[in-house]
């Protein structure tokens, strides 16, 4: 389902956060399936397509962080998922101020 909801997505205006939206949720389904390589990427540009529409500071670009950061852990890559967890926690803080 994740992967036609991408496929539909694909075809919608740049500007429409279902396609980042569906690149998140498949890349989720993949992690839980220890598929860390496919899933890497789509995290990857999920956050970038958020980070174009909503800018650097959204809270969605927070639990995209989140989400990129366990599976940066999940692959043992510490020091990274540290970086992109304390920039979701800052732009939290924010948020909530």
């Amino acid at each position: 389902m994740f992967t036609a909801a991408v496929k539909q997505a694909d075809h919608f205006p740049d500007q429409d956060l279902r396609l980042a939206r569906s690149l998140n949720n498949l890349a989720a389904a993949y992690a839980v399936q220890g598929k860390y390589t496919e899933a890497e990427p789509l995290y990857q540009r999920s956050l970038a397509i958020l980070e174009k529409v909503r800018g650097s500071d959204d809270p969605d670009v927070a639990t995209a962080l989140s989400n990129y950061a366990a599976l940066l852990s999940a692959t043992a890559r510490s020091a990274e998922a540290a970086q992109l967890g304390a920039r979701a926690t800052a732009i939290r803080e924010k948020a909530a101020h």
